[in-house]
């Protein structure tokens, strides 16, 4: 009898033990230390799943307007479902500022790739690889002196801006390729910018496997006969100015509480060409 009573607790354990990892409700000081590696070895979760909830929860803020925490991972994979086809439940405002009508831009992205931080050195350095077309369907030239992309994320969160200085002629009626790089380091310290101190991993190359980019803006102009003409055969090129969330953010009044308390969010510009720099570099 007295051993009977001594199991007591532990029979009460195993019977309010979650079937499923999924009906455990999370908490963030047992995420990545123990559920995490629950989730892993889960047979009915897939990878695809496992990378949403782990998403979900990478980006969870409350100017986001949506909480994980007191939610289980079945709750949370559901809202990230519909997070990856809707998009998060915020507001993001950017303002257009780069729009032209001479060029025609389309970008995919390649993945993660690497680089080298100097050429006489061994250290590489993670990025996120992308091409894009310069299209120049006109019967005129066109000067293309530096072009913008905004990054984002798997539930359409917008994660930086970019711009590359170009300074080359896009002749008339013809297609320019060109291949570029974001520093992947920019996009993991924007990833952990305000986010739960107990969230350290990310998994990085599997996002930067899953981010989109899209074109934002472009400065040209009509003449340079300074220029030559576009070439960029196998380069890469590495931008001039990446959003930087830490020290970009730092005095703007970008996060807007509306009455319901709710957020709206401005990050600015979609197009932030280097206006410091007087120097062309010409190619």
């Amino acid at each position: 009898m007295k051993n009977f009573i001594a199991l007591l607790p532990l029979v009460f354990f195993i019977a309010c033990t979650p079937s499923s990892i999924l009906d455990k409700k999370m908490q963030y000081i047992f995420y990545e230390k123990m559920d995490y590696k629950l989730l892993i070895k889960a047979e009915d979760v897939s990878d695809a799943d496992l990378f949403l909830i782990n998403y979900a929860i990478i980006r969870q803020r409350d100017y986001f307007n949506y909480t994980v925490e007191g939610k289980t991972y079945r709750e949370i994979l559901a809202m990230a479902k519909g997070f990856q086809k809707n998009g998060l439940p915020v507001e993001i405002k950017l303002n257009d500022n780069g729009a032209q009508d001479k060029i025609q831009i389309a970008a995919v992205t390649e993945g993660v790739g690497f680089v080298k931080k100097k050429s006489n050195t061994k250290r590489v350095l993670k990025t996120l690889k992308f091409k894009a077309k310069l299209d120049n369907p006109s019967k005129k030239d066109v000067v293309l002196l530096n072009s913008s992309f905004i990054v984002k994320g798997p539930f359409n969160d917008y994660l930086t801006t970019v711009n590359y200085e170009i300074n080359c002629i896009a002749k008339a009626e013809t297609t320019v390729d060109a291949a570029f790089v974001v520093p992947g380091k920019t996009i993991q310290r924007n990833l952990l910018f305000e986010g739960n101190p107990y969230i350290t991993r990310l998994g990085i190359d599997e996002i930067l496997n899953n981010l989109t980019l899209t074109p934002s803006g472009m400065s040209i102009k009509d003449e340079g006969r300074y220029f030559k003409e576009c070439f960029f055969n196998a380069s890469r090129m590495e931008p001039q100015i990446v959003l930087n969330f830490g020290k970009d953010l730092e005095d703007r009044e970008w996060k807007i509480e509306n009455p319901d308390g709710t957020y709206t969010l401005n990050f600015g510009n979609m197009h932030t060409p280097d206006e410091s720099d007087e120097v062309i570099q010409y190619r």
